[in-house]
């Protein structure tokens, strides 16, 4: 069954270059007979371009930096125009697993699932500064309130996806694609499950999305406003916002009494 799907990898990149290389050729090639790599250079200054061709992978060059959010864009245009069954998406920094490919594929293949999120593990979160575990967790259950979804990693970016869902829905935030994709999906109506995944440690430099937490926030909070949809959606939205700010002040002012 697998081996007649088409099935489209998608790697964003932004400075890469110690790692693309490895990441690609860890990739397993027989998981199905019709396999491509894509690989999105989001305006690298190093040679991450050069290093991902090595492979002989397809890869999009943006000629300057546009964020994670375009990248994944130019990723699953370029998936469909190839005529991809299974979008699969993971990152270029080498902490997915790429033989856990098949994990994320198993919901799909079995009709459990239009879009399968890999969940981090708790020992993950545990290594994480208090503030990125707080955001996380926030962030997760915000998703969770507005979609009614099961998702506890919502800001994971190893997924799966169905081509039904990726022609269905659109990225219309430029600096991340993970939470908007989950609420847009369920406000269609496509079945979204998570799977447990292992993440290793980020052998060079940081993230280039969440590395300052108090940033991504900013960032990521309009993107929920924006998907709202209705004044219901919207309540929840400002309550939540309301308590948690509630939550930090209170962890603020007790750790200066």
């Amino acid at each position: 069954m697998l081996a007649n799907k088409s099935i489209s990898i998608i790697l964003p990149a932004f400075n890469e270059e110690k790692t693309i290389y490895d990441v690609i050729q860890k990739i397993p090639q027989d998981i199905t007979n019709n396999l491509s790599i894509i690989v999105i250079d989001d305006g690298s200054t190093d040679n991450t371009s050069k290093e991902a061709q090595r492979t002989g992978v397809q890869v999009f060059r943006h000629h300057r930096n546009l964020g994670v959010g375009v990248a994944m864009k130019t990723g699953v245009k370029a998936s469909l125009e190839n005529g991809a069954d299974i979008i699969v998406k993971m990152d270029a920094d080498g902490q997915h697993d790429p033989t856990e490919i098949s994990r994320l594929l198993k919901p799909i293949l079995e009709g459990e699932a239009d879009l399968v999120v890999g969940a981090r593990s708790k020992e993950v979160f545990q290594r994480m500064s208090f503030s990125k575990r707080f955001g996380n967790f926030f962030l997760s259950w915000l998703t969770r309130l507005m979609t009614g979804c099961k998702i506890y990693d919502a800001q994971s970016g190893f997924r799966a996806m169905t081509r039904r869902l990726a022609e269905s829905i659109s990225f219309d935030s430029k600096y991340t694609y993970t939470q908007e994709m989950i609420i847009k999906a369920a406000r269609k109506g496509f079945c979204i499950k998570e799977v447990p995944i292992n993440c290793n440690k980020r052998a060079f430099g940081n993230s280039k999305v969440a590395s300052d937490i108090f940033v991504y926030g900013i960032n990521v909070l309009p993107i929920f406003l924006r998907v709202c949809g209705n004044r219901k959606s919207f309540t929840y939205f400002l309550l939540s916002i309301l308590s948690m700010s509630s939550v930090i002040a209170f962890i603020f002012l007790k750790s200066i009494v």
